[in-house]
């Protein structure tokens, strides 16, 4: 039996959600599911498991740069050792998931599979109109047909690898190239309106790259952002912006429209 690690990063829970139901339906595995964000010893993770998935949410056809950075922390410890990619999108990516595989593929690693999911756009300051609990049910009941028949595959040895092909490649990089040539253009456009901001602290506590700081009650920001929204679609105050300029409504992730039948984690 083989044990299979899932490591993920989640801005706003969309990679969360499936991260937890993939390893739900890895049952016939040991399996360990985990925040890259937490404190616990990644080393011993990675060493003790024979497969390890890579979860994130995609952006611009890349990789976040937290997993980037996460992958090559532990490059080491990837050679030789299987592994699969996922993410999710919300809309079309390409090749998402083989921007990191690639990646993996030339530390060493084994890349046995790839997978995309298309969930809610967490980028909320640029619309107008507010996703409802329906369009949720909609975007959850094709992931989790989606996940069923990767794991039918992946049970089965059938490995699914979306984005491998040269045509997603280059419908990727359509994506990629302008994204990483405008990328410390884009973390610029992190905006506090400090009309609206209270100095609560929340978004410094919710970064997960320490990107922000809170300091007598004014917000101050280094050259960090990974562009996950988490600031953005928590502030109480909706007093942050990135891509928009106006908040109108803000994406709770899943968790925010579900019956709370179980807690998902960030």
């Amino acid at each position: 039996m083989k044990n299979i690690a899932i490591l993920y990063f989640s801005g706003t829970g969309n990679t969360s959600y499936i991260a937890h139901n993939l390893q739900r339906r890895l049952e016939d595995y040991q399996t360990i599911c985990s925040s890259i964000t937490k404190s616990v010893d990644f080393e011993s993770i990675i060493n003790t498991n024979d497969f390890v998935f890579f979860c994130y949410p995609v952006y611009g056809s890349t990789a976040p740069t937290i997993m980037e950075d996460f992958v090559n922390k532990y490059k080491d410890l990837l050679v030789g050792k299987e592994v699969g990619v996922i993410i999710t999108q919300g809309g079309f990516s390409g090749d998402g998931a083989y921007y990191l595989a690639r990646i993996l593929k030339k530390l060493g690693a084994k890349v046995v599979c790839a997978e995309h999911f298309v969930m809610p756009d967490s980028i909320s300051d640029n619309k107008k109109k507010p996703i409802t609990k329906y369009d949720i049910a909609k975007y959850l009941n094709k992931a989790n047909r989606r996940l069923d028949e990767f794991v039918y595959c992946f049970n089965k040895g059938k490995y699914i690898k979306r984005g491998s092909t040269v045509f997603s490649r280059m419908l990727g990089g359509i994506q990629r190239v302008p994204w990483k040539a405008f990328y410390p253009k884009l973390i610029a456009m992190h905006k506090v309106n400090e009309n609206l901001c209270d100095g609560c602290g929340l978004c410094a506590k919710l970064c997960p790259t320490e990107n922000i700081t809170v300091e007598n009650g004014k917000v101050i920001k280094d050259n960090k952002c990974t562009l996950c929204y988490r600031c953005v679609n928590n502030c109480p105050n909706k007093a942050i912006t990135i891509f928009g300029k106006n908040m109108q409504y803000q994406y709770k992730g899943i968790r925010g429209y579900q019956v709370k039948k179980q807690k998902q984690e960030i």
